[in-house]
């Protein structure tokens, strides 16, 4: 835990939250700043800062809330869906350093995330050249 987090301290109880789910290693609680009505944050109790820091046993803790409140989620009228989402990093969209997750409800056309598809297929060559890139690090 940082005493500077935000997320540690509604953990510890210094900062109030709507809490979906606890146990020993993982609260879920209602986003305040929601994309949906029911929009939830899942975090490990422990401090990590990013998702490749975080031991298996925790990310399996964590999915396990996950599919666990999922299975509650689907069975309100309003929700016929979910997105799961890991914002990793600044880039990515990661605001709060403690490695979290979103479970979003969702409806039909709500548009409230559009994922695209390319129109056109990536290249053998770009597929190739990203598999050299990764091998050259990964060895």
């Amino acid at each position: 835990m940082t005493q500077e987090c935000i997320f540690c301290k509604i953990i510890n109880g210094e900062i109030p939250a709507k809490k979906i789910f606890e146990n020993d290693k993982v609260l879920a609680f209602l986003d305040i700043f929601p994309m949906s009505q029911g929009h939830t944050v899942i975090i490990p109790k422990k401090h990590f800062n990013h998702f490749e820091n975080v031991d298996s046993s925790t990310i399996a803790e964590v999915f396990n809330t996950i599919q666990y409140l999922g299975r509650f989620y689907l069975k309100i009228p309003s929700i016929e869906g979910f997105n799961v989402l890991v914002n990793n990093y600044s880039a990515a969209g990661q605001v709060i350093e403690h490695f979290h997750v979103h479970l979003i409800p969702r409806k039909t056309n709500d548009g409230i995330i559009s994922h695209k598809i390319p129109k056109e297929q990536a290249s053998e060559e770009e597929l190739n050249e990203f598999l050299e890139i990764f091998s050259k690090i990964k060895n």
